[in-house]
């Protein structure tokens, strides 16, 4: 019976969307994310080191952003503000937001806080809806950060 999966390094044939996966490694289950899925960068405002998120955050590209938050939290110390700026996302599926947790959880461990600042719809409503906007310091505006500017 042939497997359903491909062997590591193999190339998919393209998906619904014509989008081709391509072998690779990391937490992808071995194969590379379409890097115009997602885009993530990070830069230095004031005292916070913001993560700025942009495309579709989902079970594919979420390990995309967690390497992208490992190398913030080697560049962070306390007190200095970690800020994840979803306000590029078009969709945030519950891996995304396992990976906004996970983020939450080590920055409290390294007592670096973490805001997460989220305007659309289409981030908004799934952290209301799963009651993450409760545990994750949420905002609508980088202006509202503490120590930010």
């Amino acid at each position: 019976m042939a497997s359903r999966f491909p062997a590591p390094h193999a190339t998919e044939p393209p998906d619904a969307s014509g989008r081709t996966i391509e072998g690779g490694t990391g937490r992808t289950g071995g194969f590379a994310v379409d890097p115009g899925l997602l885009e993530v960068a990070h830069e230095t405002v004031g005292d916070a080191v913001v993560v700025r998120v942009a495309g579709e955050l989902d079970m594919m590209t979420a390990p995309v952003l967690h390497e992208h938050l490992e190398l913030v939290y080697g560049q962070t110390q306390a007190p200095q503000v970690v800020v994840a700026d979803l306000t590029g996302l078009r969709f945030l599926g519950s891996a995304g937001i396992a990976e906004l947790l996970e983020a939450h959880e080590r920055c409290q461990h390294r007592q670096t806080p973490l805001w997460v600042v989220a305007t659309e719809p289409n981030t908004v409503r799934p952290l209301r809806l799963t009651g993450v906007d409760k545990i994750l310091q949420v905002v609508g505006s980088l202006a509202n950060v503490p120590c930010s500017a």
